[in-house]
């Protein structure tokens, strides 16, 4: 069974699946999502005038109580010029703090230099795909894939608290897809010795697949045929893999793994010290 044949087309199909239920939340949900009292609570404006705000953030500051509500997180501040310069630049900048070198130089720039102006339309707008990135991309921490971001270095725990209550909690398990998929990744990059395909595709077998695949993704007749039907093919190829199985192919890709790492060592191991070349000796010198 080839473990990373199995892991290229559940992330490739993972891919297709976020790409998709991204412009679904887009299309149907995200103006319900800015109406909602989550989105509201923490994107609204403290009471008071401007020397209000200040004494009362002041006064926060030095009592140690947590600020809770973050304009620079609401994406109609982003339709107009003032606004947009002034909360587009502390969401990039609060942005960049966390993902760090995530985002590059080059783009950093565009970003910036894309405040200057409102584009016509959103998917024109990088700073607006950004924004709902920081909702819609669950982030983890660096030395623990299963310790999730809080607000505000992630805006991921309110688009699922939004999702959780809506229609009852019939589009739930949107947030949770793509929770599981960055999970996958992480596991299928950060696992040692080559074994990250292998623990990926179990982690897809008994946590995945079994729950977090969304009822929209199974009912759409698209979506079921190009995104859940190929899911499931993989899932009834590894449904049957037992513990004794996983541990063998374990033990291979690691023996492949220090195998190939013995090669490269000896492919740059020095070559042997060859002779001096020999030179010929003149015709005119004499010997004594």
């Amino acid at each position: 069974m080839d473990f990373v044949k199995l892991a290229d087309k559940i992330e490739s199909t993972l891919k297709k699946g976020e790409h998709s239920l991204e412009q679904f939340f887009r299309d149907d949900l995200l103006s319900k999502f800015e109406s909602s009292e989550e989105y509201w609570n923490y994107t609204k404006a403290p009471p008071g005038n401007k020397t209000v705000k200040k004494v009362q953030h002041w006064y926060d500051a030095r009592r140690g109580i947590p600020k809770t509500s973050y304009q620079e997180f609401r994406f109609k501040h982003l339709q107009f010029a003032d606004t947009r310069k002034k909360y587009g630049e502390k969401f990039l900048l609060r942005w960049k703090a966390v993902q760090g070198d995530a985002i590059r130089d080059y783009d950093w720039r565009n970003l910036m230099e894309s405040l200057k102006e409102v584009p016509d339309t959103p998917d024109q707008d990088p700073v607006y795909l950004e924004l709902l990135d920081y909702y819609l991309t669950p982030l983890f921490d660096d030395d623990d894939f299963r310790h999730r971001l809080s607000a505000p270095d992630s805006g991921f725990p309110i688009f699922q608290a939004f999702m959780n209550e809506y229609e009852r909690g019939a589009y739930s398990k949107i947030p949770v897809f793509f929770e599981m998929s960055q999970i996958f990744r992480k596991i299928r990059k950060d696992s040692k010795n080559g074994g990250g395909n292998i623990a990926a595709v179990k982690f897809f077998r008994d946590e995945f697949f079994p729950n977090g695949i969304p009822e929209h993704i199974k009912r759409d007749e698209f979506l079921k045929s190009d995104i859940f039907e190929p899911l499931r093919e993989i899932f009834l190829q590894v449904k049957d893999v037992d513990e004794h199985g996983w541990e063998l192919a374990v033990a291979r890709q690691e023996h492949q793994a220090t195998t190939k790492s013995v090669r490269s060592l000896h492919k740059r191991a020095a070559p042997a010290a060859r002779a001096a070349p020999t030179r010929a000796v003149p015709s005119d010198v004499i010997w004594v």
